[in-house]
Formats: structure tokens, sequence, C-alpha cells
């Protein structure tokens, strides 16, 4: 089963701390797997039962496949503003996806671009769609 729809998107806005920047005070591709985390986490917290369960311990999330890729590589700088965006999607039967765009506000340029899947399981089980999808009621 595969749905290009986004089931969510979520952005988080930050601004380059220094040490997120590398030694010519250009933003540093060290950061954008944490960044692309934090954005996930803001995706995952609209659904509530399903962040109380990662939290627990009684759900884990296991990443099986990431990329990046970054398009403007000496753009920002420290203390530049930067968004990053995080869409869910379901790919499979048992897996998630989300695509990430971190984007430059200073420049409206695009700094890098990725993907992360990602399965879901109960103790050594992994869970399908369906029972994601039961955890997955957002919140309003």
């Amino acid at each position: 089963m595969q749905d290009l729809t986004p089931i969510i998107t979520e952005s988080i806005q930050q601004n380059i701390r220094y040490h997120e920047t590398d030694t010519s005070g250009y933003f540093n591709e060290k950061v954008i797997l944490f960044w692309f985390d934090a954005a996930r986490t803001e995706c995952f917290k609209k659904f509530k039962k399903l962040m109380n369960s990662l939290k627990d311990g009684s759900i884990g999330l296991r990443i099986e496949q990431m990329s990046f890729e970054i398009t403007e590589p000496l753009l920002c700088q420290y203390d530049d503003s930067a968004v990053t965006n995080a869409e869910l999607r379901f790919i499979k039967d048992d897996k998630i996806r989300f695509n990430y765009t971190i984007t430059d506000l200073n420049h409206g340029k695009i700094l890098a671009t990725g993907y992360t899947v990602h399965s879901l399981f109960e103790g050594d089980r992994k869970l399908n769609i369906k029972e994601i999808e039961s955890r997955m009621e957002i919140d309003k």
C-alpha cells in the first residue's frame, strides 16, 4: 500500500546556534538529522495515544532507512533562521515515511531535503498499518 497523500505536516523554526556551524561559520550538515528528528517529534505530538506509547516504551520506533541531500551548503550562518518541515505518509503495510525540507528563511532557499522510513514495534512484533492507524487518532 503506497499512499502519496501526507497524513500530517508539521514545521519547526529555529535559529542556527553557534555549535551548529562549521569552522567557516556556516550551517553544518551534522545537525540535519537532529532537525529532522525535532520536526518528526512535532508530527507525533499530534497523535497523543501514539506519543504516549512511544514515551512509555510500549511501542518502539525503528529507523530502517534514511537519506538527505544538502542543496545550499554555504548559505545559512550563525543566528540565521531556518524552518524544518516534516510530512508523514504511509508507504507500505508496515512502514511509515517522513519527508523533510529545511529552508533558510533569511534567503528563502532550501538548505536540505531528505526522508526517513520507520517501522513501529510492540515488543519484537512489527505493527501493521491498521494497528498503527488505531493509535493515530489526531488530537484537536
